[in-house]
């Protein structure tokens, strides 16, 4: 058994979206000792695809985010491990067309 540092999360670019947004999720250790991401949440709800992973940078898909109520950003390594970064990501309410000008 062999105890670890903790993983840190950095800049979040862009630190607010909705669905469809790319966001990139700089820091150490974001894997959490473990050899790969297997999931993560934006604002507690798990996001589309992960697009790309590393030890310092996860890129992925945000999803429909209307009913958050956290601004916590959680990834999670294969091993179970947990690198968590509060207050770093806010759900923007997802756009609506309502209408198109002109009409032809």
């Amino acid at each position: 058994w062999t105890c670890l540092t903790a993983g840190t999360i950095g800049p979040v670019t862009p630190n607010s979206g909705q669905r469809g947004t790319i966001v990139q999720i700089s820091g150490q250790r974001l894997r959490g000792g473990s050899t790969a991401v297997s999931q993560v949440l934006l604002g507690g709800v798990p996001v589309v695809s992960i697009e790309s992973e590393n030890d310092t940078v996860v890129v992925v898909q945000a999803a429909s985010g209307a009913n958050s109520t956290s601004n916590d950003i959680v990834i999670v390594g294969r091993s179970g491990s947990l690198v968590t970064g509060s207050g770093l990501w806010t759900y923007l309410v997802d756009s609506v067309v309502s209408s198109i000008a002109p009409t032809f």
